[in-house]
């Protein structure tokens, strides 16, 4: 699987919304109005010697109101930075999600505006640097 499909199962799996329906990857329609959808991008060079990949996700949120579109980011940072964090009881050892294995999901930088669309939408987005096995 791929790594903004892991992802999207992981949103679903806790409540942040429906893959297919609320969640997407890698292709944003123009409907439904509030929906999350997820990019792949080049993070960081693989690990020498080491099954180890470092890929970026790109996180978006669109909502006809931005202070939702901001929150749901805000929730979905909340989550994914859970993983790999050692003082997280659940999560501090990474997880596995479609048989691969997340060591580490990290913020580059903090929830960001990109303005509003064509329909007057919020548009925000975050990108996260993961570390993961292949």
């Amino acid at each position: 699987m791929s790594v903004v499909k892991d992802i999207a199962d992981f949103l679903e799996d806790n409540s942040i919304g429906t893959v297919g329906t609320n969640i997407f990857c890698a292709d944003m329609p123009d409907t439904p109005n509030d929906l999350v959808c997820l990019f792949e991008y080049a993070g960081n060079p693989p690990m020498l010697n080491e099954d180890i990949d470092q890929p970026g996700v790109q996180v978006r949120a669109r909502n006809t109101d931005y202070e939702t579109a901001r929150a749901k980011l805000q929730t979905i940072q909340n989550l994914l930075m859970r993983v790999g964090y050692t003082e997280d009881a659940t999560y501090f050892d990474g997880m596995t999600i479609n048989s691969t294995r997340y060591l580490r999901i990290t913020p580059a930088q903090g929830i960001t505006s990109l303005g509003v669309d064509a329909k007057n939408r919020a548009d925000m987005v975050q990108n996260f640097y993961i570390i993961k096995g292949r």
